[in-house]
């Protein structure tokens, strides 16, 4: 193999490589739902804590099924017309993350179960309201509001 042709080979590998790793807009709803109604199927799963002091735990296993679906997410690649879109959805689910693993660690720390679980619920309304906009105008509403359909 001449050197003429290895730098062709070598060039049309590296051409056909950009853009590799983005998916087009079917095939990142597709990925994007399927990895949301697992994480959705494993919080159903997690029980109701019988009291009070079960919330801590109760949201600990909720991040622990919520925390590689956001992850695995955050890998996938968007089209370009709909980057910016599927970005802020997904900052709107590591927000509604964040809430969740900030009143666990309270609810470690001490603070009352009542009012830290009544504070987040306050805390996720605006939130929540962000990521149900945010996952309908990126065409994935299997990602909005994660958490248990109960």
């Amino acid at each position: 193999m001449t050197a003429r042709a290895l730098a062709a080979i070598l060039t049309i590998l590296v051409l056909s490589a950009c853009g590799a790793g983005t998916l087009s807009a079917r095939a990142l709803r597709m990925q994007a739902s399927a990895r949301c109604t697992a994480a959705v199927r494993r919080s159903d799963r997690i029980a109701l804590p019988r009291s009070n002091a079960g919330g801590a735990a109760f949201l600990a296993r909720g991040i622990a099924a919520f925390t590689p679906e956001l992850t695995a997410l955050r890998k996938l690649a968007p089209p370009r017309r709909l980057a910016n879109a599927y970005r802020g959805a997904v900052a709107a689910a590591r927000q509604q993350l964040d809430a969740l693993i900030a009143t666990e660690h309270d609810l470690r720390g001490g603070d009352d179960p009542v009012v830290a679980i009544k504070q987040l619920g306050v805390e996720l309304t605006p939130i929540n309201a962000r990521d149900r906009a945010a996952w309908e105008d990126v065409g994935i509403p299997a990602c909005s509001n994660l958490g248990p359909r109960r």
